[in-house]
């Protein structure tokens, strides 16, 4: 160590050998949190964000960002509904999505780890809707992968209801079926998995039409705004 700092020191380039020190140790760490042979969706990413921060602590904050310019012109004048998938990880992508969107809807899963995050979530919310976008809103919680019959499910369930209301939790919950597992490994919409999947379709399609009302109205409402400003 002391040899490589004097060699520093005396100007020597070590960039090379610090970039392979460090693509070393994230692929460790991402071999070690997430199994390859699952779905993303399924992939452990808060105990791999954990791992992570024991090598090294993010230094990037909100306020090294510039979200000022964070925007959906040129999108949404020629669409109905601009829909942004973010990760589940509250980083500078999902930030920069909230800079530039109306509602955020957030889908859990009814587990104890998932239902936590959702404070990590609305805490995000409130500090984009504070500094950058005072448009922002929270549309709700879809629950996602709701099994047939689980006591702690259940009991996750009931905490959220709670936590956040009645009406933001959205209703129907997406159940654990093997037709969405196989779409998924597909690569294909669930509409196309005839039958099996019909019950499936049908609740997204419930909540798609859900989510396309509030982003009319949001549109009407600033449309109002801006005609009587």
């Amino acid at each position: 160590v002391y040899d490589q700092r004097q060699r520093i020191l005396m100007g020597e380039d070590f960039g090379e050998q610090v970039r392979e020190m460090i693509s070393e140790l994230v692929d460790g760490a991402v071999r070690a949190h997430l199994e390859g042979e699952q779905f993303s969706e399924e992939w452990d990413l808060g105990s791999l964000f954990v791992g992570l921060r024991q090598i090294y602590d993010p230094s990037i904050k909100m306020g090294d960002i510039d979200l000022a310019g964070a925007t959906l012109e040129g999108v949404i004048d020629h669409y109905e509904l601009v829909i942004i998938d973010c990760s589940p990880a509250l980083g500078p992508l999902t930030t920069n999505a909230l800079a530039a969107a109306d509602l955020a809807l957030m889908v859990v899963e009814p587990a104890a780890l998932s239902a936590r995050g959702i404070a990590g979530v609305s805490d995000l919310v409130d500090e984009v809707w504070e500094k950058y976008n005072d448009r922002l809103d929270i549309a709700g919680v879809i629950v996602n992968r709701v099994p047939p019959v689980s006591h702690e499910a259940d009991r996750q369930h009931d905490l959220l209801v709670r936590m956040l209301g009645k009406s933001t939790v959205w209703s129907p919950d997406i159940p654990q079926r093997v037709a969405v597992t196989e779409a998924l490994g597909q690569r294909a919409p669930i509409h196309h998995s005839g039958v099996r999947g019909a019950e499936v379709a049908a609740m997204f399609d419930a909540h798609y039409a859900k989510l396309r009302r509030l982003g009319r109205k949001v549109l009407a409402d600033r449309q109002a705004a801006e005609s009587s400003g």
